[in-house]
């Protein structure tokens, strides 16, 4: 009773969105998610700058933008450490997402309506 009356203003706040409103708000979301995997290569206990982590990143394909060589040791803490962490958190992330949708649908909770 009392998701229902919760369901319908946010229904409706749904609806009210247009397909190219929803489009900007994935690729703001997305936009983000790369935002926040630079902002966590470039911290940590050894300091690196943006420009670091660019060249560590963009060295390893092959591309040069004229960014300052890096040391090995800054590159293997990007690549062989930070890197696999974030990509790992990303990756659980997305499973506990897909997990909890496929419950919530297999159990028809009705706390959980769209």
């Amino acid at each position: 009773m009392y998701m229902d009356r919760l369901a319908n203003p946010l229904q409706r706040a749904v609806a009210m969105l247009s397909a190219s409103n929803k489009s900007i708000l994935i690729l703001f979301l997305c936009g983000a998610t790369v935002g926040s995997v630079f902002v966590s290569l470039n911290i940590g206990t050894i300091d690196l700058s943006p420009a670091q982590v660019l060249s560590a990143c963009l060295g390893k394909l092959g591309v040069s933008l004229g960014l300052p060589e890096l040391a090995p040791e800054s590159a293997q803490v990007i690549l062989a450490l930070r890197l696999p962490r974030i990509l790992l958190a990303l990756l659980v992330g997305m499973s506990l997402a897909i997990c909890g949708t496929a419950l919530q649908g297999l159990f028809r909770n009705p706390l959980a309506d769209p």
